[in-house]
């Protein structure tokens, strides 16, 4: 892996010196000091299941903890 600073390669985040890493013909950009690097990432959060309602969790807890999130009579409960 080659460690390389590129001449007047600045971090866009804190200004310091960036260094480009390469290994095997990819690229990598890091500034040490911030710790910034030149990597895309999608900070959204994931797509969250539905949730499970609290009075559900309650419910199934007195029948004993089983794992099905249904009433009694074979109904969901509908309030997730």
């Amino acid at each position: 892996m080659a460690d390389t600073r590129e001449e007047g390669s600045t971090c866009p985040r804190c200004g310091g010196d960036l260094e480009t890493f390469v290994f095997e013909g990819k690229r990598a950009v890091v500034c040490e000091d911030c710790g910034y690097a030149d990597v895309p990432a999608d900070h959204s959060p994931p797509e969250r299941a539905d949730e499970e309602s609290w009075a559900s969790i309650l419910r199934r807890y007195r029948r004993g903890g089983s794992g099905d999130t249904t009433d009694s009579d074979g109904a969901d409960d509908g309030t997730a």
